[in-house]
């Protein structure tokens, strides 16, 4: 169960985890209506033997992060029939909940089927002590047969539970792979993200800004931006909360003012595969500090080091796997990127190690184990 399709680090996991798991198990995907991209992105699922879609309200708005007490109403008095109806006319034995915000279902599922739920914490939990949090908390706690959060910082609400077991994403770092670019004048740095005012964009602006003044006139700095709205994008009904649609005018209009001849932005797509294989080095301004997501698996499964902000050595091992900066200042960033940019010895180094590491523990072959791992406990 998805809370529908997108360009994102959620879905895009669902995907790799349909794939790791085809022909072992049999598989159906309830999706959360979604007019925007649920269509344009259905034929991904390709591993599963059914799709559908179902109006199904969640607990709090995802991926703004914002939770309501009435949200949390109008959840908790939602009645899932037609969702049971499925479980039921299906035979489904395992419900694989792919995000946290639909807690709210849980009781109903719980009393009306022997289904069992598999909670899989692939968004931030929102972080605040209040209300809608402690229900989502405590109903995954109540009925989750299993929890699989993605990092020790999304298990810290799971910690006690004896039915929790922390996985990293799958990447299939068969396809994520490339030739090591070889020594190269121009050093390309790329970032990939949607318009969320978490992602950092504007703190990107003022990388450029002053790698652009420390390196004009000697080594040759080209920059790439993904996730651009492709052209027409605001006329499509709905497709970004009104902040969201002013936060990408406010980056557009600072990218404009700056007037950079060497940054390209790349609209979205479904492969980022090809775009991301020009790259150099990645960079992933989230500003929740957490150095984790699908850029990072992605880019550090093809050998290109990652420099992140945050300080948690899940996935991005700190100088050795690629870098962490513990702030949101652009000259500590800027910092970390210099010899990497200077040295390119180091810089590919970093970039064998990463991929190693994705391959020894995020592969899709030791994830399909992992999880298959977590089916049969269950089921037994």
């Amino acid at each position: 169960m998805q809370q529908g399709l997108g360009y994102g680090g959620a879905s895009q996991s669902l995907i790799q985890m349909q794939r790791a798991l085809t022909g072992k198990v049999e598989m159906y995907t309830v999706l959360k209506k979604n007019r925007r991209l649920n269509k344009k992105l259905m034929h991904l699922l390709c591993h599963s033997k059914v799709v559908v879609e179902m109006d199904i309200p969640g607990v709090y708005s995802y991926p703004e992060g914002i939770s309501t007490l009435e949200e949390l109403n109008r959840a908790q008095h939602f009645n899932p029939t037609e969702l049971l109806s499925f479980i039921q006319k299906n035979k489904i034995d395992i419900l694989h909940v792919n995000a946290s915000v639909f807690s709210n279902l849980y009781h109903w599922l719980k009393r009306e089927s022997n289904v069992k739920i598999v909670t899989h914490i692939r968004e931030a939990i929102p972080e605040s002590k209040d209300t809608v949090t402690s229900f989502i908390v405590n109903q995954i706690n109540a009925y989750s047969d299993w929890i699989i959060p993605i990092a020790n910082e999304e298990a810290v609400h799971f910690s006690n539970s004896d039915k929790c077991t922390i996985l990293i994403n799958p990447v299939d770092t068969h396809f994520f792979s490339r030739v090591p670019r070889v020594e190269n004048s121009t050093i390309v740095i790329g970032m990939m993200a949607n318009f969320n005012p978490l992602k950092g964009h504007k703190l990107f602006i003022e990388v450029v800004r002053e790698l652009n003044k420390k390196y004009a006139g000697n080594k040759k700095v080209r920059f790439e931006l993904l996730g651009i709205p492709a052209s027409g994008f605001l006329n499509f009904k709905c497709w970004l909360p009104l902040k969201r649609i002013a936060y990408f005018q406010e980056v557009m209009r600072e990218i404009k003012r700056s007037n950079f001849t060497n940054l390209t932005l790349i609209p979205f797509q479904e492969n980022v595969k090809d775009v991301i294989a020009r790259w150099d080095i990645a960079l992933r301004m989230e500003r929740s500090m957490k150095p984790w997501g699908r850029d990072v698996l992605e880019t550090m499964s093809m050998g290109i080091p990652m420099v992140a902000l945050g300080n948690s050595e899940v996935v991005i091992k700190n100088n050795v796997t690629g870098k962490l900066v513990n702030s949101l200042q652009s000259a500590e960033v800027i910092e970390a990127l210099i010899p990497l940019i200077d040295d390119d010895k180091s810089r590919m180094d970093m970039g064998v190690k990463g991929r190693i590491w994705m391959q020894e523990n995020a592969g899709i072959d030791r994830y399909s184990e992992r999880i298959l791992g977590i089916y049969k406990n269950i089921m037994s």
